[in-house]
């Protein structure tokens, strides 16, 4: 030790000394803790701010309800609020301090230890300003802390607080993502203000930022608010909005006014747009969950499922997509190139529980096909009517298809001459559509007069409602004839929905009636085109059969063999719901359709078919000739399968290895056996099959 004293300078030992004293204290202080820190520090002085006060919380507030005080009072007492009063500026400041401190868990925990004056800047280890730093000498000899960079510039009152007017952007800032909140309202106003600074005179802020002449656009308030009240009526609760909620003086506010008022009207009609001054309305903003300006929210029309926030650009047509993005779609597209358009309509309009329908027959190259107004048709109207729409094919494609439907007509066997393409099976089956819904004539010869019908018809948007399906027994179809616009329109499904009411249509025997799967009459080419050329996977029956029975069928009356031929024809279809059925009438243009794509036998047949029917005996067995040819096609394959119901004495029996097949009764009781057996093995059994085209040979082909 003596040996080391004599190495050490005076000077350093008494350094050392000093060191050693100094972490003695230290070590003393953390070993009593805070209470001797406070001891020493002395009582909190009464000038200090309670901050729990001024915020109106409990010393074991949250942060939720603390963010939840500082934005009720930050809007109460905001200076443009309130130009002339300079105690609401203080006030603002206050609150904004009081704020910072609490909602910051450093902070908070010296304020409550130590008061307002253990937030002031000083000297000390940590510096002025610097995080955590301390230092001695302050009153009563406390340790004081300052936590942030800098002095209270800027209005921030002095102890390092963030500037009052910067914090009240951040927080009704980022409220709704790009809706951007208020865009700092101090500097919009000529910069920040520090406490005690004067404010400018201004002129108090409007009441409203709508007129009230607005199109479809009303101002909201608790009395008047629409939803959850229980006393709401069918077309209250489909009603989809979109509301705002906003405060007159936020600038933001402002500039987005006329965008939203733009978009109001544009989707009038359609949803339905309002506001919401939450200057005056602050407590149903606050149930609301508003937590910046503005604030768009959407009410789903059924009302089961939450508001949905809107958090795109502040433009008109970026809110009318958002809007219209949530409008429920009730109507179901019909896909043209795909399979029949009448089968597909007559499978779902047939669904159980039964409405009656309404097919929207629109433009080609419409975008989108189905409107938003004509979603909201849908949607009101969707308790009384199923929607369905076809898109018109293009100018070229229904010019073909028109040339080859008038071609068919002058010559029947040209139907299946040339299989057409994607586009111009669409063309044809639109063409059948309209037909079948009575919006144009039956195909002539001459191509011009059926194009300019049919470019008239796809030049515009048409509907026709209909209770039941196709020529059906008691089928009602009501054709919209008046300007293409919402209101009409929906007045007309209104005044349809009342006749069809009238007429029982909305009866369990009317559903019963209609659901009741039928045989489907197709008389022209063009109708049974998708059967020949769709690209429906598998085989689909067409029945050929006498003109009495086709009459029996559409009728839902007649009598005789004809009428129960019918009845066996449709005991056919409600066998295999899942194959639609077609009947076509001896001797027609879908006749002779069928008869270009068969072999030389199977033609044969179909001429001693119609025969039979002219001399009135094709209902029945006789001694001679066919009572009916049914012909499976399956388009994908190119293939057709047929089966003819032969009498007795018909030597083709045997060409075609059908002995079997002979029919020895009625027509009803051969639809009802081997035709049944028939339609069974296309669905997995062997049938005999040929080629399209009239094959030489037959062939043995596995379905």
């Amino acid at each position: 030790m003596t040996h080391f004293k004599s190495l050490l300078p005076r000077p350093g030992r008494r350094f050392i000394v000093f060191v050693c004293i100094i972490l003695f204290i230290v070590t003393l202080m953390l070993s009593f803790g805070p209470e001797c820190v406070e001891a020493a520090r002395g009582p909190r002085k009464a000038k200090d701010k309670d901050y729990y006060k001024i915020l109106g919380v409990s010393k074991s507030a949250d942060d939720k309800q603390l963010k939840k005080a500082y934005r009720k009072l930050s809007l109460k007492y905001h200076p443009d609020k309130n130009p002339d009063d300079p105690a609401a500026n203080e006030h603002f400041i206050k609150v904004s301090n009081a704020y910072e401190v609490l909602s910051d868990p450093q902070k908070r925990a010296v304020y409550d230890q130590y008061g307002e004056e253990g937030l002031k800047p000083g000297g000390g280890p940590g510096g002025p300003g610097g995080p955590g730093g301390a230092h001695a000498g302050g009153p009563g000899g406390g340790f004081h802390f300052n936590f942030g960079g800098g002095g209270g510039g800027g209005g921030g009152g002095g102890a390092g607080f963030t500037d009052p007017f910067d914090l009240f952007a951040r927080m009704f800032g980022g409220g709704m993502g790009g809706m951007g909140g208020m865009g700092g309202m101090g500097g919009a106003r000529g910069g920040r203000r520090g406490p005690g600074q004067h404010q400018p005179q201004q002129q108090a802020a409007p009441q409203s930022l709508y007129d009230k002449s607005s199109p479809n656009l009303v101002e909201l308030t608790e009395a008047t608010w629409p939803f959850g009240k229980g006393d709401e009526s069918q077309a209250e609760k489909d009603a989809i909005w979109v509301v705002e909620f906003y405060a007159p003086w936020c600038g933001h506010c402002k500039k987005l006014a006329p965008e939203y008022a733009r978009a109001a009207k544009e989707l009038q009609g359609v949803v339905r747009f309002a506001a919401v001054n939450c200057d005056a309305e602050q407590s149903l903003c606050s149930r609301m969950g508003v937590s910046g300006f503005p604030a768009l929210k959407l009410f789903p029309f059924n009302r089961h499922d939450s508001p949905v926030d809107y958090g795109g650009r502040r433009a008109a047509d970026a809110i009318v997509k958002w809007a219209t993005d949530n409008v429920p779609n009730y109507v179901a597209v019909v896909d043209l190139s795909t399979s029949g358009a009448s089968a597909t309509v007559a499978t779902i309009a047939l669904r159980k529980p039964f409405l009656p329908h309404a097919v929207l027959f629109l433009p080609h190259g419409r975008r989108p096909l189905v409107s938003p107004a004509l979603m909201t048709i849908a949607k009101n109207a969707r308790l009384n009517f199923r929607f369905f729409a076809v898109e018109a094919p293009a100018p070229e494609a229904l010019a073909a298809a028109a040339a080859a439907a008038a071609a068919a007509t002058a010559d029947p066997t040209s139907a299946g001459a040339s299989p057409p393409s994607g586009e111009r099976l669409a063309a044809s089956t639109w063409l059948a559509l309209a037909r079948e819904y009575g919006l144009l004539r039956p195909p002539a010869a001459d191509a011009s007069a059926t194009t300019a019908a049919a470019n008239v018809l796809a030049s515009a948007p048409k509907l026709v409602a209909r209770a039941g399906a196709g020529s059906g027994p008691g089928t009602v179809t009501a054709p919209f004839t008046g300007a293409f616009k919402p209101k009409a329109v929906g007045d007309f499904l209104k005044s349809t929905h009342a006749v069809f009411k009238s007429k029982g249509v909305y009866t369990p025997a009317f559903a019963a009636q209609a659901t009741q799967p039928r045989a489907r009459v197709a008389a022209d080419a063009a109708a049974v085109t998708p059967a020949l050329f769709g690209s429906a996977a598998g085989y689909h029956p067409v029945f050929v059969v006498c003109p009495a029975v086709i009459a029996a069928l559409e009728s839902g009356g007649g009598s005789g063999s004809g009428k129960a031929a019918a009845g066996a024809l449709n005991d056919l279809a409600a066998a295999f719901k899942e194959t639609p059925l077609l009947a076509v009438p001896a001797g027609s243009a879908a006749a002779a359709a069928l008869a270009a794509v068969a072999d030389a036998d199977l033609r044969a047949h179909f001429a001693t078919l119609t025969r039979s029917c002219g001399s009135g005996s094709g209902s029945n067995a006789g001694s001679a000739g066919v009572n009916a040819v049914i012909l499976a096609f399956n388009s994908k394959r190119a293939r057709v399968a047929a089966l003819s119901g032969l009498r007795n004495a018909d030597a083709g029996a045997a060409a075609w290895g059908a002995d079997g097949e002979r029919s020895t009764g009625t027509l009803a009781g051969w639809l009802a056996g081997p035709a049944k057996a028939f339609i069974e093995g296309l669905s997995g059994g062997v049938v005999r099959a040929v080629p399209y085209a009239a094959a030489e040979e037959e062939h043995k082909d596995e379905l």
